[in-house]
C-alpha cells in the first residue's frame, strides 16, 4: 500500500552508537552487508573491503543502518586452511 510522501511510519531500534535508539522509515529497505567474522572487511560485489570504504561508500551513518551478515572471507579462510595444514600445537581462541 503506497502513502503520501511524509507519512512514513517510523520504527525503533536499538542502537548503542544513538544512545540505544535508532529511527528509520518502515518504507525503506536496508542495506544487506556480508562481513568477515575474523578480519571484518565487507563484501561489495566479488571484493572484500575495508569497512571504512564500504561505510563512506554506503554512506550508513548519514542514512539507514545496515543489516550484517557474518561470513569468512577468502584470504582469512585461506589462513585457516594453511594452518590447520601446518599441524604442529592447537592454539585455543
Amino acid at each position: 500500500m503506497l502513502r503520501p510522501v511524509g507519512t512514513a511510519r517510523l520504527s525503533t531500534l536499538a542502537c548503542p552508537a544513538t544512545g540505544g535508539r535508532h529511527e528509520r522509515s518502515a518504507d525503506s529497505q536496508m542495506i544487506d552487508l556480508i562481513v568477515c567474522s575474523i578480519c571484518l572487511r565487507a563484501r561489495r560485489g566479488s571484493e572484500w573491503l575495508d569497512a571504512e570504504h564500504v561505510i563512506r561508500d554506503i554512506k550508513s551513518y548519514d542514512d539507514e543502518l545496515p543489516r550484517l551478515h557474518g561470513a569468512v572471507c577468502d584470504d582469512c579462510a585461506e589462513a585457516i586452511s594453511r594452518r590447520r595444514a601446518a599441524g604442529g600445537d592447537a592454539v585455543a581462541a
